[in-house]
């Protein structure tokens, strides 16, 4: 459903000329696509990744969740949050 959502939302944003918020929800759109991937990766490496996780039922729910999870947070990471930190150039103008 999210994946729909953010393809939908760069669709829509394409054809409002808005092309920074277009690339911003495709970028999300890409992320959530190659959740199964993601998802496969994990599975190859769930015993090193979620070795505290004894119940095999729960290690699969927490599999699955962190698949998509982990990826969506870091790219809203990078897209959202990351740009906020950087310091802001000043408008000063020269001393004369």
């Amino acid at each position: 459903m999210l994946w729909l959502f953010f393809t939908l939302a760069a669709w829509r944003t394409a054809i409002s000329k808005n092309f920074a918020a277009h690339r911003a929800f495709m970028i999300r759109s890409y992320t959530l696509a190659l959740v199964l991937v993601w998802l496969r990766l994990m599975y190859d490496f769930q015993d090193q990744l979620f070795f505290y996780v004894k119940d095999e039922d729960l290690r699969d729910a927490t599999r699955e969740w962190a698949s998509w999870i982990v990826p969506l947070i870091t790219v809203e990471l990078w897209l959202s949050w990351l740009p906020q930190l950087k310091p802001k150039k000043s408008l000063q103008r020269p001393a004369v």
